[in-house]
């Protein structure tokens, strides 16, 4: 184990915080007696930041003195003499409401919370309602608004989601955060799964949460988190279905969807249904070079093959309010999904020159799992204003089977494996607002984790990871600050080497500046782990083909990361832009290496092998280019430093130095009021590491909709048109002594379209939605694009 340099963590440190001192003024004392409410959305009672508070003499309306609200919607006026008033809340695209005010000057005043109505205006037949802003920073991360734009331009959640900036999503639906998988995907505040946004209608959403910088209360791997926020739910019956129409039968991508709910004033009850059924051609290109005692060996195969896959996901739910203070859940869903790869593996095989093996077998991969997960959820709010309890109790099981069959004229080989996946976890998380300013976070979880193969009784694998939590905010109308502290114990068994024990302390830290009403300066630091996976410590070596082999490492160590930000927000007009600076410093990198081992076979292991520095930029912006046309783009630019350690240089691996950037866009034209059209670009620069370059083509998709009053939408929409091929995953390697290159591609029809229709329904009126939280973990490790 390298333990990274602390005097330049404590540099790095030193220079953040300068970077924040920079812009503090101090603060002035407040008055014994001051006024303060919170103003929020009456639609979903989300906070409104920046609203316009004024106080006004109840006799003639002369003004005294006003303020705005922070990112919490909070607000407070000090130093308020005795008397009558008049209280004016505005907001854009909100009607202004006036109060009258009472103020006896011996106690602070709590006014209470202030709903605010978007406002709309009719005239004759019209309808015209004020367009809302696009984004919104506060200290958890930003939010990003839906409107019009968007919602004719997406049919579901994972629609909605590739028109925010930094948030990628792939041609399967596979979702990554600033090129990061390690993300939570919450709707609510709950947690879900890909399939839970797939089955939601886009007009379900009312706003998203980024999290860039998670706080102490998300597991130690975590890099970022998406927050879905629902319109309120309907009281009475609602639904939707949505469903693609394959227009040739060589790709077939197909995601049918479908929701029912119904809720009164005690009782919501809900189930859908998401499916995925994928049909198409791909490819996998595989060449050696391998330097042994008997000449050089050169081995290519192509895999030519035919992938299907089938998976079907059921919800079940029901919320019930026992009162106001008390709610009780359950959730559960199941999903099987069946993979199959078929078709021909072409191998050639040469030493020197001379041909040693060349043959085509028929090859079939089949993978068959079944998950199931099952919640119980209660929540307790308190008396006291801001203060609640939950817990949640869930149990998660995969059991599935993997087979790979290889048969020619001349012999036929099958391995296969029966994985059984299961855990149970726990966990309580308790918020209490100490005062008006002052709000603790406190929680605990615990997860117990049991992998087997049913095929060998030598693999059992045991992981249980127990956490606590501590945090403390505060926040007034200029400033905000979060301190936070979380503890992961964690203990790995497997049924080779010794048990392994390991405790870790993640602080994180974050302070933040209203530099006005439009502008936010917000300085972060967090430390984050990276655990290896279970199949990343098993030593035991699969045979891959006849040069190479593959094997796990189990004296893998946790992988730790330093992060440094500072952001900078700006709102101009409906518009917002973002950007931010960051250092990151990783120890203990793990990375996958490869080195010609004493059987002369290409061996691929992997190990804790650098130590890493990363300096970049992130710029996002959420745009409004006219009333009918709407920009989301995303640019990141990093330089990374990679310095091997001891190990590392022993396999005769040097340092690495590489620049990169990732680049995403989204634009929306509204052609009408129900007509619109969105193009969708995404690309990342190749990334390497010691030994290895990973690469993969840009992905843009057009598309046209068409909404009618009934609820109905129809769709038409082209990804990677005009392009036959598409990598979806390349890896070059390159060592002292072997030379690999893996190539997987897709191909496609020169124009690939899909056809989509949905249709929304909904009957009475609308009610509150329950706020809980919900353990949903990850599924099975996807093989194949």
């Amino acid at each position: 184990m390298n333990c990274y340099n602390q005097t330049d963590v404590k540099r790095s440190a030193l220079f953040a915080f300068i970077l924040l001192f920079i812009h503090i003024n101090i603060l002035c004392a407040e008055g014994k007696q001051v006024m303060y409410g919170v103003i929020i959305d009456q639609n979903d009672n989300g906070p409104i930041a920046f609203a316009t508070i004024s106080l006004h003499h109840q006799a003639d309306s002369s003004l005294l003195t006003g303020t705005t609200s922070n990112q919490d919607g909070y607000f407070e006026i000090s130093k308020v003499k005795r008397g009558n008033y008049l209280l004016r809340i505005s907001f854009i695209g909100y009607q202004t409401r006036m109060l009258q005010v009472q103020f006896d000057n011996q106690n602070n005043c709590d006014l209470g919370t202030f709903p605010l109505k978007e406002e709309s205006i009719h005239m004759q037949e019209a309808l015209i309602v004020a367009e809302r802003k696009k984004a919104q920073t506060s200290d958890r991360g930003t939010t990003f608004f839906m409107n019009k734009k968007i919602y004719n331009s997406s049919n579901s959640g994972v629609d909605i989601l590739t028109h925010l900036p930094g948030v990628q999503v792939d041609l399967m639906k596979n979702i990554s955060l600033e090129s990061s998988t390690n993300i939570k995907i919450l709707v609510d505040g709950k947690e879900r799964d890909v399939q839970y946004l797939e089955q939601l209608d886009a007009k379900q959403i009312d706003r998203v949460e980024i999290i860039r910088n998670p706080g102490a209360r998300y597991d130690a791997h975590i890099t970022g988190v998406i927050n879905v926020s629902l319109k309120k739910r309907e009281e009475g019956m609602s639904g939707h279905i949505f469903s693609e129409i394959p227009t040739n039968a060589q790709e077939i991508f197909l995601d049918p969807t479908f929701g029912l709910n119904y809720n009164n004033k005690k009782l919501n009850v809900y189930t859908s249904y998401s499916g995925k059924l994928r049909y198409f051609d791909n490819s996998e290109e595989n060449v050696k070079m391998i330097n042994t005692d008997n000449g050089l060996q050169t081995f290519n195969s192509v895999l030519d093959l035919r992938q299907k896959n089938w998976k079907h996901n059921i919800h079940m739910g029901a919320d019930y309010y026992l009162d106001s203070q008390n709610q009780f859940s359950l959730y559960a869903f199941v999903c099987p999904e069946t993979q199959s790869f078929e078709g021909t593996a072409n191998m050639e095989l040469n030493t020197d020159g001379s041909n040693d093996v060349r043959e085509i077998r028929d090859r079939l991969e089949k993978n068959d799992y079944t998950l199931s997960h099952y919640s119980i959820f209660y929540k307790h709010l308190f008396a006291k204003e801001g203060s609640e309890i939950t817990f949640d109790l869930n149990y998660f099981r995969l059991r599935g089977e993997n087979s790979i069959l290889y048969d020619s004229q001349e012999s036929t080989s099958f391995n296969g494996v029966k994985p059984h996946n299961q855990f149970i976890g726990f966990r309580i998380d308790y918020t209490s607002q100490l005062a008006s300013k002052i709000k603790m976070d406190a929680g605990w979880k615990s997860q117990l984790r049991d992998m087997k193969d049913r095929n060998s009784s030598e693999f059992s694998y045991q992981e249980d990871i127990h956490a606590a939590y501590l945090a403390f905010s505060y926040a007034n109308k200029k400033w905000n600050a979060s301190v936070g502290l979380r503890g992961e114990y964690a203990y790995t068994g497997l049924d080779f080497g010794e048990k392994k024990e390991e405790t870790s302390f993640l602080p994180n830290v974050q302070m933040g500046w209203q530099v006005s009403k439009k502008q936010n300066l917000q300085l972060n630091y967090r430390r984050s782990l990276r655990r290896p996976h279970v199949y990343q410590l098993s030593p035991v070596a699969t045979s891959i083909d006849p040069v190479s082999v593959k094997r796990g490492n189990y004296d893998l160590i946790p992988a730790s990361n330093h992060q440094f930000s500072l952001k900078h927000s700006v709102s101009i007009g409906k518009s917002h832009l973002s950007t931010q600076l960051y250092h990151d410093l990783f120890n203990d990198v793990i990375q996958n290496h490869a080195f010609v081992n004493q059987d002369d076979l290409l061996e691929y292991n992997i190990a804790n092998l650098a130590e890493r520095k990363e300096f970049g930029f992130k710029i996002s912006a959420a745009l409004s280019l006219s009333k009918s046309i709407g920009l989301t783009p995303y640019l990141k630019g990093y330089r990374r430093y990679d310095s091997p350690n001891q190990q590392a240089r022993q396999l005769g691996i040097v340092k690495k130095n590489s620049s990169g950037y990732e680049f995403g866009c989204s634009s929306r034209v509204n052609l009408n009021d129900n007509l619109s059209a969105s193009v969708i670009f995404q690309y990342n620069s190749p990334t390497y590491d010691l030994q290895n370059k990973r690469f993969s083509d840009a992905i843009y998709i057009l598309a046209l909709n068409q909404s009618f009053k009934s609820g109905i939408k129809v769709g038409i929409s082209s990804a990677i048109p005009l392009k036959k091929d598409f990598t979806f995953s390349g890896v070059r390697s390159k060592g002292e002594d072997y030379y690999s290159y893996i190539n997987g591609q897709v191909h496609v029809s020169t124009f690939f379209i899909r056809l989509q229709a949905s249709y929304q329904f909904k009957w009475g009126k609308q009610r509150a939605k329950i706020e809980r939280q919900n353990r949903v973990e990850e599924g099975s490790q996807g093989k194949g694009f």
